[in-house]
């Protein structure tokens, strides 16, 4: 059984044993909807899901954002580094911001509402976002992390069997198990920093990055699921423990109106990225007597310690109209404001959560809870595949359950399956209708495993960022 629908089986057993599942579609099946995790991870041609072709924003900047944080961390592993030099930031910030823009140029986006600003803005504003949290993380937070600790590992697959039924139980690579037609549960993890503290070497620390709008709280943190099941991997394969684990939260503002209107005390007008690393405060040239000045906050404190506020003449502006003022001094003009803001100000869009706990009771019961879930999904995928269904409209698949929590979040962030699920034009056959892809996996073990079932081609082989 795989991680598909089930189909026939390869003509090696090897590669297709392991049922392999996530935490996010794990965790998408307890607390989102249950309808959705089938869909995004097992329905359509290939059995792998399938996902809207337009990208919604969040989800696009937060990927760059790992992307470019990642070239930096193997950039500092690969030397065993304790510094980093500016050009290898500014090559990682650049290059993370350039895919994005491909990848938005090419699958478009599926949250632009009449409230918000051109696509041509919204791409600045957003692609200053990556480099500016790229740069804040790398100014602020990288310097006394490598101060304390060595880089393990960055952004490597992890892939511990759970439920093992070949006698490797706790042992061996994946691989091991797969090879013995191991049935067991491959729980697929890829962390993003494993550190080992360098005054405590046998003190090891999981680092972890999100992107968020608000400041975390520590205690929402400590009992998810990512932060216990996601140590399993390095702790098998390099026979340590994971004591430590922190959250390394950045800040991207809310995203709102650009003004405000005084008389419903709210904001209007386009929907734009609220933080300082998109927007600054500038004041126009008026030659010959006043000369254009940015500030990076409309309220601030002044040197004699007084709360002040900028002149009416100061406006809100994207930091991308800066190009002159950079360009004196050969740099994008990101870099050119971000680097002048100063640490205190860039401190603001970060935040460290952490130390997180190791909850040993919660890890104790939780092997055997996700092996249960899954063998229960199984049946499921089988009952869908013996009723053969020819479209979606088949009554086989009220056999799973939908939250219609379509919204959670907000219209602008709706479930990317709401078209199905209200049935708009097209819902029956989402792939056919043009609306949707098949969905390429975006762990590595996922990946090969669907191309030794021959459902995707060797061109395709390298994994998809989540």
């Amino acid at each position: 059984m795989s991680s598909g629908s089930p189909l026939p089986a390869s003509p090696s057993p090897s590669p297709t044993s392991l049922w392999l599942v996530d935490r996010s579609r794990y965790e998408s099946g307890l607390s989102g909807c249950l309808f959705a995790r089938y869909l995004e991870y097992h329905y359509g041609p290939t059995g792998y899901g399938i996902v809207r072709k337009a990208q919604s924003i969040p989800l696009a900047t937060g990927g760059a954002i790992h992307d470019g944080l990642a070239e930096v961390l193997q950039w500092v592993q690969a030397n065993a580094a304790t510094e980093t030099p500016l050009e290898v930031i500014r090559t990682a910030a650049t290059t993370a911001s350039a895919a994005y823009r491909a990848t938005v140029e090419a699958k478009g986006f599926r949250n632009l509402t009449a409230d918000t600003e051109s696509l041509d803005t919204l791409l600045l504003e957003q692609s200053a976002l990556i480099e500016g949290l790229i740069w804040a993380w790398c100014l602020v937070a990288l310097p006394p992390l490598l101060a304390s600790q060595r880089i393990v590992t960055v952004e490597e697959e992890e892939v511990p069997v759970l439920g093992c039924t070949c006698g490797l139980a706790g042992t061996g690579a994946y691989q091991d198990h797969q090879a013995r037609g191991c049935t067991g549960v491959g729980w697929m993890t890829r962390l993003d920093i494993l550190t080992q503290y360098r005054d405590r070497p046998d003190t090891y620390a999981y680092h972890e990055f999100k992107t968020a709008s608000y400041t975390q709280d520590a205690d929402a943190w400590e009992t998810k699921i990512q932060f216990g099941a996601n140590r399993w991997g390095p702790e098998r394969r390099l026979g340590i423990e994971v004591s430590e684990a922190w959250v390394h939260v950045l800040h991207k503002g809310k995203r709102e109106g650009r003004d405000y209107d005084a008389a419903t005390k709210r904001s209007a007008g386009p929907i734009i990225q609220k933080t300082p690393l998109c927007y600054g405060y500038r004041r126009p040239a008026q030659p010959p007597v006043v000369t254009e000045d940015w500030q990076a906050e409309y309220a601030y404190v002044d040197s004699q310690g007084k709360n002040r506020k900028l002149t009416r003449d100061y406006q809100r502006a994207g930091i991308w109209e800066l190009r002159d003022q950079a360009g004196q001094d050969d740099l994008s003009p990101v870099e050119y404001w971000v680097r002048s803001l100063g640490l205190p100000i860039l401190a603001k869009s970060l935040q460290l959560v952490g130390p997180l706990n190791r909850q040993r009771e919660q890890l104790a019961d939780l092997e055997a809870e996700i092996v249960h879930h899954e063998i229960g999904w199984q049946e499921t995928l089988w009952r869908i595949h013996d009723a053969a269904p020819e479209t979606l409209a088949d009554p086989i698949y009220r056999i799973i359950p939908r939250s219609w929590d379509c919204r959670q979040f907000g219209a602008r962030h709706r479930c990317q399956f709401e078209p199905i699920c209200f049935k708009h034009e097209g819902w029956e056959d989402p792939v056919g209708s043009g609306l949707y892809l098949a969905r390429r996996p975006h762990h590595q073990p996922e990946l090969d495993q669907a191309i030794a079932r021959g459902l995707l081609v060797e061109e395709t082989a390298e994994a998809e960022e989540n």
